[in-house]
């Protein structure tokens, strides 16, 4: 099986990473099939170690942990950068259109503010509407300021 993990490398207060079951996906456009890995537990690396709760888009209140099962591309970045934030948010996209419709469904796109305090669930949904149906499925996060700098420590974001 051909795989290769999309990462992008971003300034230090964003991330973009695949996590979850431990699952790889073929994102190789001449790949002839997207099979996955078998699933594997979390580890103490695992994002699904931060058992706070977050705040989606629509106002609802979600865990790490609801995403379970699936890969999920994770990006942490705020909705007033001008800078970094939309080129992650493009390479996210671009990522999603190279999955084939069946790897795509399966897949988790997760953003997560690292600025809780002025992306409240209202600003997330206007950002999420911004970007149109290529991010219809996506999930808009906002967490408190521990649990937002918690997320940052698991992922090495300085």
């Amino acid at each position: 099986m051909r795989t290769r993990l999309a990462f992008i490398r971003a300034w230090s207060t964003t991330a973009l990473i695949l996590a979850g079951t431990g699952a790889v996906l073929a994102t190789d456009p001449h790949a002839h099939s997207h099979e996955e890995t078998p699933s594997s537990p979390p580890t103490d690396k695992s994002i699904y170690w931060l058992d706070g709760k977050w705040t989606n888009q629509n106002g609802e209140t979600v865990t790490l942990r609801s995403f379970e099962g699936h890969p999920v591309v994770l990006i942490m970045l705020y909705t007033h950068c001008e800078a970094a934030c939309p080129i992650l948010m493009e390479d996210a996209k671009r990522i999603s259109r190279s999955l084939s419709k069946k790897a795509r469904e399966g897949v988790h796109f997760v953003i997560t503010s690292v600025d809780p305090e002025r992306d409240s669930p209202a600003r997330l949904a206007e950002f999420k509407k911004k970007h149109g149906d290529a991010v219809k499925l996506w999930s808009f996060l906002q967490g408190s300021p521990p649990l937002t700098l918690e997320l940052e420590a698991l992922l090495g974001i300085q």
